[in-house]
């Protein structure tokens, strides 16, 4: 066999090994799971309400664990059962509902708005004087949100908001001799705030 001809038959054999070769699979970035995403989003509404009150003066709100559950269960009620605002047809009103949730409270407050961006929907809360009371209100110490992500009516998504401020009752009583003794003996109270027209 020539030369030439034995390197014609190992061109053929390389070409042969290289095509049978499986291809690369491009490694694609894992894709979040639906409830990192609305973590993410509660987080970061959670920070724009910080903000906000921090522009006015006025301090930090603690998160709640049990407000938050109670703003996401509203959040997905209003998206599963089509209404918007803030008595729920199964779960009642603010207080009916925080009560079931055992949070007992001096004052509680809430926001629900729905909208595609969560900057926009805390801006538009903020320009409504009846909602922005309930954002910058000065007795209340804890805050609770919650989202639920839907499909939009003329978008890619809508998002179901609920913001609940809240003072629980326990801040009322102070250590005394003893026992404890009560700062105020008002009965609790909620506002809501107005219905705001829907962003999507």
């Amino acid at each position: 066999m020539s030369s030439r001809l034995f390197a014609a038959f190992a061109l053929a054999f390389l070409l042969a090994s290289c095509s049978s070769r499986p291809a690369r699979r491009a490694h694609a970035s894992p894709a979040l799971p639906p409830e990192a995403g609305v973590a993410i989003l509660e987080r970061e509404l959670l920070a724009l309400v910080q903000e906000d009150r921090g522009r006015a003066g006025l301090l930090e709100l603690v998160p709640d664990a049990r407000l938050s559950a109670a703003a996401r269960a509203h959040s997905r009620d209003m998206m599963a059962e089509g209404f918007f605002g803030h008595e729920s047809p199964s779960a009642g009103d603010l207080a009916e509902r925080l009560l079931a949730a055992g949070y007992v409270f001096r004052e509680a407050r809430e926001n629900v708005a729905l909208d595609a961006d969560i900057r926009r929907a805390e801006a538009a809360l903020l320009a409504s004087p009846g909602h922005r009371a309930n954002l910058l209100a000065a007795g209340v110490t804890h805050v609770g949100i919650g989202i639920a992500v839907g499909p939009g009516a003329s978008g890619p998504r809508t998002l179901h908001i609920t913001q609940i401020f809240a003072r629980p009752l326990a801040l009322d009583y102070l250590p005394s001799t003893g026992s404890a003794s009560c700062r105020s003996r008002t009965q609790p109270k909620t506002v809501t705030g107005p219905k705001l027209s829907p962003h999507r």
